[in-house]
């Protein structure tokens, strides 16, 4: 009596759960590496570069201020070409900044209507009386990001009047619910885009017209296309040359209970 006479026991391999701790450790190890080397990217590109562009830009200034009056046709325009070329330089500096922020940022989401939302956004981002916008009354609030949504339709709603040459440059901004979907459209009048080029448009300082035709740096529709994946949307071009574009952007909608 009071001797064991049998055993059991319980043998369980986690080799494989070790492996697969150890394997996240050190993605999350090279996550954080990235983080790091983005954040001094990004010191380097908005410090180091724009320095010495600035500077470059303050001495035309002032060589033009000096010579002003004594300095051939040819010559001031010598001049004003590379003020014009660091100007474009800047600009590309910034875009390209906040492409790389796409995601980056906090998520400060926020219930937002869109159509509050659209019709702020719209008086801000032009001033030019030939650009007229239709926007569609009544369009649901959503949780979003307001950075975020601000990067999508910025881009979309400036490329609509940009690459536009008719004499009243219209702009619709629709909104429709398609199944469980919503479906926010941004079209325009404007010179369209041949269907050859729509899986191009997306990608990085992809330009189908020179800079003497139309201004941008080619990064608007990347940063877009960046913004929309980041939000786990989707977003679809119609367009044919000379007849318009219709860029679509849908994400699911849900009922928001206020307190």
């Amino acid at each position: 009596l009071g001797k064991p006479i049998e055993m059991l026991g319980l043998w369980l391999d986690i080799t494989k759960r070790k492996n697969d701790e150890e394997l996240l450790r050190k993605k999350t190890d090279l996550l954080t590496e990235s983080n790091a080397e983005h954040s001094q990217f990004t010191y380097v590109v908005s410090h180091d570069l724009k320095a010495p562009l600035r500077a470059i830009h303050s001495y035309c200034e002032w060589l033009s201020e000096d010579l002003e009056g004594k300095l051939e046709p040819d010559q001031q325009e010598y001049i004003s070409g590379m003020q014009d070329a660091v100007q474009e330089a800047e600009a590309l500096i910034e875009d390209l900044l906040e492409l790389s922020r796409v995601g980056r940022r906090a998520a400060e989401i926020e219930i937002i209507n869109l159509t509050s939302f659209f019709t702020k956004l719209t008086n801000v981002v032009t001033a030019d009386d030939s650009v007229a916008f239709e926007i569609t009354e009544n369009m649901p609030e959503i949780e979003v990001s307001p950075t975020v949504l601000t990067q999508v339709f910025q881009n979309l709603i400036t490329n609509a009047f940009t690459y536009n040459n008719s004499d009243k440059k219209i702009v619709n901004i629709d909104g429709q619910k398609k199944g469980r979907n919503y479906v926010v459209s941004v079209s325009d009048n404007g010179i369209g885009i041949d269907e050859k080029y729509h899986n191009r448009i997306f990608q990085l300082f992809q330009r189908l017209h020179t800079k003497d035709e139309y201004d941008g740096s080619g990064i608007g529709l990347a940063i877009v296309h960046k913004a929309v994946s980041h939000l786990n949307w989707t977003i679809a071009l119609s367009s044919s040359l000379n007849e318009g574009s219709t860029f679509s952007v849908s994400f699911p909608i849900k009922e928001i209970k206020h307190e």
